[in-house]
């Protein structure tokens, strides 16, 4: 799994992949998701968070296309990035509540 809990010196964080940086604090998630998205592109982080299920709130979805503006993406691959993420969430959700429904 990219997105995953992890544990340095006792404290719990977050990192992306089994290698990647153990990120502890208030910001450990919003560093881990920077790191992944440095790591993979734009495009395959959507799709991998989409995917694992990460759960981005609107305070670190902000964060996120702050940092990619700062990084110099071009605003169009951070529109696409956040757009692209949802867009695969609500399909998720969608095929979940088609295959509830059709137990009932």
């Amino acid at each position: 799994m990219p997105l995953r809990e992890c544990t340095v010196d006792g404290q719990s964080g977050w990192q992306w992949g089994e290698a990647g940086t153990c990120y502890t604090g208030h910001d450990a998630k919003k560093q881990a998701i920077k790191q992944g998205i440095a790591i993979e592109g734009p495009e395959k982080f959507s799709q991998k968070a989409s995917s694992q299920d990460i759960e981005l709130s609107p305070k670190e979805a902000e964060a996120i296309a702050d940092w990619m503006y700062d990084e110099g993406y071009h605003s169009s691959a951070i529109v696409a990035t956040l757009v692209g993420y949802w867009a695969e969430d609500k399909k998720k959700k969608k095929k979940k509540k088609k295959k509830k429904d059709e137990k009932d």
